[in-house]
C-alpha cells in the first residue's frame, strides 16, 4: 500500500474509533449464503458501529435497490440519531438509493475501493 493509502486508512481509523461519532454511524452490507438445496440467498445487514450490534437483517434471492431502500425504512425512522451510513460501491446502492437515504437524514459514506 502506498503512503497516501496508509494516511487515508489512519484518518478513517481515527474517525471511526469509539466515541461520540460512532453513535451516529451505521454500516451495511450484503453477503451470500448457500442453502441446503444449493440456492443462493443474499443477506442484507445493517449494524450500529458503536455497539457492533445488528439493527436489522433480511434475506432475498433477488436484491434490488427498491428492496434495499425498504430495509432502511424499516430500520431507520430518523429518531435514532443516526447521521451517517457506510456502504460499499456495489451497483445495488444506486444514486437514487443514496438520495433516498439522504431524505431519511443520513449522509452516505462509501468505503474505499479496495476495502477488504
Amino acid at each position: 500500500m502506498n503512503e497516501d493509502g496508509l494516511r487515508v486508512v489512519a484518518v478513517a481509523y481515527k474517525f471511526l474509533k469509539p466515541g461520540e461519532e460512532a453513535k451516529t454511524i451505521i454500516a451495511t452490507d450484503f453477503f451470500v449464503v448457500a442453502t441446503a438445496t444449493f440456492r443462493l440467498v443474499y443477506v442484507f445487514v445493517i449494524m450500529e458501529l458503536e455497539t457492533r450490534g445488528i439493527l436489522h437483517f433480511n434475506l432475498t434471492q433477488h436484491p434490488a435497490a427498491e428492496w434495499t431502500l425498504q430495509q432502511f425504512r424499516e430500520c431507520v425512522s430518523g429518531d435514532e440519531g443516526y447521521r451517517f451510513v457506510i456502504h460499499d460501491r456495489h451497483r445495488i446502492y444506486s444514486q437514487e438509493l443514496d438520495q433516498s437515504l439522504k431524505s431519511l437524514g443520513l449522509s452516505v459514506l462509501k468505503n474505499f475501493l479496495n476495502a477488504v
